[in-house]
């Protein structure tokens, strides 16, 4: 286009825009698919190829697969069928006739040199959800014979690739996993207990103790501990062992999130996200409504898409979509539903130059507040008591690597002289209420602490105290909610509770910041969408931050 060229290599997680002038490059920076906007300088870029089988013309050691396939090894086709379905979208990318693709027919080929095909009806979950009660019959090899991938195939049938245990995986307590467990170790059967670290394998010793389980590894060949992870445990039977992960003991489940790209995104990354009705702000003409998008003639007779934005008197500003980032959707307080602007006036100016200057006293107000909380320093906590240990282990799932290293840090910054202040940034779903509660449990049982939960919405706040108590539940911890769901009668005795120590973790909507809501040693604030509070709220949250450490939690980066 002109003299710009844009390029999205295939091993970058932007595209790239490069800026000529006459034939030397002026500038290259990557920039946003969907908004066009800029997001990065660079020096230089890297094409490759996007075929990268021009790099392997030359190659003559070409293997496959089979060849890593050791002659013990079992090959068990599960759900062929669903194999077949894949292998015709394969096909359509015309790999069919080349050499650097194995057809399924000469896999097949490959395998049966060294290994027997199994083939299975039914899922192998299926088939390996059954109790263990006797050794199943695994040298059951009863042909069949089938027409899949267009031709006839003989295999032998599979039927017990293991068996899992479905009375124990059905449990849900400690007490009842850990007989199921002596019942293992008395029938002699061979135990392995999969643990990922020594503080997992110190604690399932802990338990087993405590069940008066005595476990001596030194003499007892039956029973041992390898370092690993399985999502479940299950019986290889004609082996006699059991194979027990630490997460089954705990019932700790992982979650696996898919992965995307990184990309910047503006508030209305794509007008596609918006809807018709949906309040915006221009950035040079102010507060307006989106009425949709229409293909229209340009200033120069070229037909282009337009954003349709209607203002004040029914007048509408026609935004072409190569403008589109100065439109972004209107984020502000629910108490009050804004005007729109009138097309024409200075009003909106006014309103951007008032905005500038409240901003620069509040940033002052804000360096004022931290300056005061960096001279009174603020509560200087232990290492984690055995209690908290425990709480943390007693999470049903396993941490995502950034929840781990979110609490690492939020537990060191609650370790220092200084008083906390952090943000815990994620999607919903992903987890930021687990890592506020690792805090507020530490705040209450290494620091003897108080902990109040501010949310925007009174839904939320009943949301979260369920949470609080459900995880909590395993431990003295009283934990009580401000709410308009509750009498007034109601809400006077919680606040009398919260002034006495009697509550150590108090949950509520604005109402926390109200005069007459006094703790007796607040310790920790802990603030859900800070971003969705009025200004007078967050006015008044500005006071409380004074002398406590405070944690943050947004999915609105």
């Amino acid at each position: 286009r002109g003299y710009i060229i844009d390029i999205f290599p295939t091993n970058q997680d932007h595209p790239y825009r490069i800026e000529f002038f006459s034939d030397e490059i002026e500038s290259i920076r990557t920039f946003d698919l969907e908004t066009q906007k800029s997001v990065e300088k660079k020096k230089s870029v890297d094409i490759f190829l996007a075929d990268e089988l021009k790099f392997l013309k030359e190659e003559k050691n070409l293997t496959n697969i089979s060849s890593y396939l050791k002659d013990d090894f079992l090959v068990i086709f599960d759900d062929l069928y669903q194999v077949e379905d894949s292998l015709t979208a394969l096909n359509s990318l015309k790999i069919k006739n080349s050499k650097y693709f194995l057809s399924f027919d000469s896999f097949l080929e490959e395998i049966k040199k060294n290994q027997k095909l199994y083939f299975s009806e039914k899922k192998i979950e299926d088939i390996s959800a059954v109790t263990y009660k006797e050794k199943p019959d695994t040298k059951d090899e009863n042909k069949i014979s089938f027409e899949v991938f267009q031709k006839h195939l003989d295999a032998l049938l599979f039927k017990h690739p293991f068996s899992t245990y479905l009375d124990f995986l059905s449990l849900e307590k400690l007490e009842n996993i850990l007989d199921h467990i002596e019942n293992f170790i008395d029938k002699n059967l061979k135990v392995m207990f999969l643990h990922q670290n020594e503080t997992e394998k110190k604690h399932i010793l802990e338990l087993l103790d405590k069940k008066n389980i005595k476990i001596s590894l030194d003499k007892n060949e039956n029973i041992f501990f390898e370092k690993g992870f399985l999502s479940s445990g299950f019986i290889i039977a004609d082996q006699n062992l059991s194979i027990i992960p630490y997460n089954e003991i705990t019932k700790r489940k992982v979650i696996r999130r898919q992965k995307f790209r990184e990309a910047y995104h503006s508030p209305v990354a794509s007008y596609h996200s918006l809807e018709i009705g949906d309040l915006v702000v221009h950035f040079h003409s102010g507060i307006g409504k989106y009425l949709g998008c229409d293909r229209l003639s340009n200033h120069l007779g070229i037909e282009t898409e337009f954003l349709i934005l209607e203002y004040a008197n029914g007048s509408k500003l026609y935004v072409p979509i190569s403008q589109s980032h100065l439109v972004t959707r209107f984020i502000g307080s629910t108490e009050t539903i804004p005007t729109l602007t009138l097309l024409g006036s200075n009003k909106w100016q006014k309103t951007k130059a008032l905005a500038q200057k409240q901003i620069i006293g509040y940033a002052s107000d804000l360096l004022h507040i931290q300056a005061i909380r960096e001279l009174e320093g603020g509560f200087e906590y232990d290492e984690d008591s055995e209690e908290t240990e425990l709480f943390d282990l007693d999470f049903p799932y396993v941490e995502t690597q950034d929840q781990k290293k979110a609490i690492v840090d939020l537990k060191n910054d609650m370790m220092q002289k200084k008083a906390m202040d952090r943000l815990i940034l994620g999607d919903v779903g992903y987890g930021k209420t687990e890592v506020a509660m690792r805090a507020a449990f530490k705040a209450v049982y290494d620091g003897k602490k108080q902990v109040a939960v501010l949310v925007p919405t009174t839904v939320l706040a009943m949301q979260h105290f369920d949470t609080f108590k459900e995880r909590m539940s395993s431990f003295p911890i009283n934990i009580d909610v401000i709410s308009r769901f509750k009498t007034a009668k109601e809400n006077k005795k919680t606040l009398e509770n919260v002034k006495t120590g009697k509550i150590d973790i108090l949950i509520g909507t604005h109402r926390l910041l109200s005069q007459d809501v006094s703790f007796k040693d607040l310790g920790l604030l802990i603030v859900d969408e800070e971003q969705r509070f009025g200004v007078r709220a967050k006015e008044h949250l500005k006071k409380f931050k004074k002398g406590v450490d405070c944690l943050t939690l947004s999915a609105t980066p």
